[in-house]
C-alpha cells in the first residue's frame, strides 16, 4: 500500500467515523458533516537563518495544521506519517507568511525536495496526532479527493533572491509606496536618488526598511533626504541583503555587507520610478455665493482641501472652509467659505491636508488631518480675490401693471437686482429700503429681466435699478445698509 493510499484510507476512516457519530444523534438527523477544505501557496526557497521555511498563504475552512514531510527516495511523494518540522497550528481563514520551523536534527542539502501539507485538527484540539492509522488529524483533501500538499525545492546555500513591485506615484508625507516585496531571506528595501546613469550609491535618501523573508504587500518607505526631491524626480527603489549585523543597514559600497540583491541575469533588483508632488491649481476669482472654485487638486491620498484667510502678513491664517478630496485628480473643487465678504484684492490660501484618522471629519489641529507635505514644504498656494462687478441696461418705460423690465444685466458672479425709490432730495436712491421683490441673477449676461414692484410708482417718478452681491445666507436678500462692505 502506497503512502498516498494509506493517508487517503486514514482520512476516509475519519469521515466514516464522523458520519456514524452524526447518525447516532436523533436531534441532528438532517445535519450534513462538511469535510475541512483548504489551500496552500508556497514557493521554492532558501532556508531562513533559523532553519525554517515561509509559507506564502494558507486558507482553511477550519483550524488545522501545516506540516513538512520529507520526500521519498524516488521523489514520487511525501514520507508519511513522519514529519520533519514542527506542526504549525493555523486558524481558519487566510493566513499569510507563515513560518514553519524544521526539526533541529534535520539537515537540508542544496536542492532537497520537501512536501508542505495541510492536516485537520479533529482529535485532541491543539495536539497534532496523525500517525497514519488512528484517524486523527489526517491530511485535508481537495474536491477531487487529492491531498492538499505542495512540493518545494530548498536551497541550503546560494545567493539571496527577491522581487520588487513599485509604480510611478504621487507622494504623500514624503512616503514611497511599494506594492510588494518578496525575499527568500531577511533584507532591506531602500530608496536611492538618481545619478546621471542610474542610482546614486552607496548613499540612500530613505530610512532603510527591514523586511522578513516571504511576500509582503503595501510597504511605506519614508524619505529623509529632500535635496534631490522635486516634482517629476526619478528615484530608485532597491532591495538589499541583511548579511551583516541583523537588522542594521550597513551598505557602504566597500565592506561587502548588505549589498544590493542581484537577479538571475546579474542585474540589481531595483525599479526606477517618477514621483510627483501633490498640487493645487487655482486662478484669481470672485467669491460667488460664498463659494470659491479650485481648478485642480492632485492628491496622493484621500484628504481635505482647506481654505485659509490671510493672517495679515501674506500667509495662511484662520480656516474659512474645507471639503474632502479623493486620491488622484479632482477638478473644479468648490469650497464654501462661509459668510465672509470680499471687496477684491484679499488673499486666500487653499491648503491640502491628509485624512488621518479616516473618520470623515476635519479635525486639524486637535484630531489629526495634518497638512500634506512634499519635501520640506506644505502643499499650499495663494490666490487673490476679485471684486464683484456688473452692468445694467434699462430704459425709461411705461410700466405694465407693477412690472419693470431690465433690458440686460451682466455680472461676474451671482447677485441680486432690486429697485430703489428716489430719496427725499431726489438726488439718488433711497437705501437700504427697496420697492421691489429682489430677483436673483446668475453670473453672465441675462436679458429682459422682469422685476415686480411692491409699491406703486407715479408718472415721471425716478426709480433706481441696482445690482447687489449674493453672500451671507445664499438665496436670501439681506442688505440692510449695515451688514455689507459694498452693495
Amino acid at each position: 500500500m502506497t503512502n498516498n493510499e494509506l493517508m487517503k484510507k486514514s482520512t476516509w476512516f475519519l469521515v466514516l467515523l464522523s458520519v456514524v457519530i452524526v447518525g447516532c444523534n436523533d436531534d441532528e438527523e438532517d445535519m450534513e458533516l462538511m469535510n475541512p477544505t483548504g489551500s496552500v501557496t508556497v514557493s521554492d526557497q532558501m532556508l531562513t537563518e533559523n532553519n525554517s521555511i515561509i509559507v506564502s498563504s494558507v486558507t482553511l475552512s477550519a483550524d488545522g495544521w501545516i506540516v513538512v514531510h520529507s520526500s521519498t527516495e524516488d521523489g514520487s511523494g511525501p514520507v508519511v506519517p513522519d514529519i520533519i518540522s514542527e506542526a504549525k497550528m493555523v486558524n481558519s481563514g487566510t493566513t499569510e507568511n507563515v513560518e514553519v520551523m524544521l526539526n533541529s536534527d534535520v539537515e537540508i542539502e542544496d536542492g532537497d525536495v520537501v512536501w508542505v501539507m495541510l492536516h485537520t485538527d479533529d482529535g485532541t484540539v491543539g495536539t497534532y496526532e496523525f500517525d497514519g492509522s488512528n484517524g486523527f488529524d489526517g491530511p485535508i483533501l481537495d474536491d477531487a479527493g487529492n491531498i492538499v500538499m505542495t512540493s518545494i525545492t530548498l536551497s541550503a546555500e546560494g545567493d539571496p533572491t527577491g522581487t520588487l513591485t513599485v509604480m510611478d506615484q504621487t507622494l504623500s508625507q514624503n512616503m514611497v509606496h511599494v506594492s510588494n516585496v518578496t525575499l527568500d531571506r531577511s533584507g532591506f528595501v531602500v530608496v536611492h536618488a538618481a545619478a546621471e546613469s542610474g542610482p546614486e550609491v552607496p548613499a540612500i535618501i530613505s530610512k532603510p526598511l527591514a523586511i522578513e523573508a516571504g511576500s509582503t504587500d503595501d510597504l511605506m518607505i519614508e524619505l529623509t533626504d529632500f535635496s534631490s526631491l522635486e516634482d517629476g524626480a526619478t528615484l530608485y527603489v532597491m532591495l538589499h541583503t541583511d548579511d551583516g549585523a541583523a537588522g542594521d543597514y550597513e551598505f557602504d559600497g566597500a565592506s561587502g555587507i548588505d549589498n544590493p540583491i542581484i537577479d538571475a541575469e546579474g542585474n540589481i533588483v531595483m525599479t526606477a520610478i517618477t514621483v510627483s508632488a501633490p498640487s493645487i491649481t487655482v486662478e484669481s476669482q470672485v467669491v460667488s455665493e460664498n463659494m470659491v472654485t479650485i481648478g485642480e487638486v492632485s492628491a496622493a491620498v484621500d484628504g481635505w482641501l482647506v481654505i485659509h484667510s490671510d493672517n495679515g502678513e501674506g500667509a495662511p491664517g484662520p480656516v474659512l472652509g474645507q471639503t474632502m478630496v479623493s486620491a488622484g485628480s479632482n477638478s473644479n473643487v468648490m469650497v464654501d467659505v462661509g459668510d465672509a465678504t470680499f471687496a477684491g484684492g484679499e488673499m486666500l490660501f487653499p491648503m491640502l491636508h491628509i485624512e488621518s484618522p479616516a473618520d470623515g471629519e476635519y479635525g486639524f489641529p486637535d484630531n489629526g488631518d495634518g497638512p500634506e507635505i512634499f519635501g520640506d514644504d506644505v502643499v499650499v498656494v495663494g490666490f487673490e480675490t476679485m471684486a464683484p462687478s456688473g452692468s445694467i441696461t434699462v430704459s425709461d418705460q411705461v410700466l405694465q401693471g407693477n412690472m419693470l423690465t431690465v433690458g440686460e444685466i451682466t455680472m461676474n458672479a451671482t447677485g441680486w437686482v432690486v429697485v430703489h425709490a428716489s430719496n427725499a432730495n431726489n438726488d439718488g436712491p433711497q437705501v437700504p429700503e427697496i420697492i421691489s421683490t429682489p430677483v436673483q441673477v446668475d453670473a453672465g449676461t441675462s436679458t429682459d429681466v422682469m422685476i415686480t414692484l411692491t409699491e406703486a410708482a407715479a408718472a415721471d417718478d425716478v426709480l433706481y435699478v441696482m445690482l447687489h452681491t449674493e453672500n451671507g445666507t445664499v438665496g436670501e436678500y439681506e442688505f440692510d445698509g449695515a451688514n455689507f462692505m459694498y452693495p
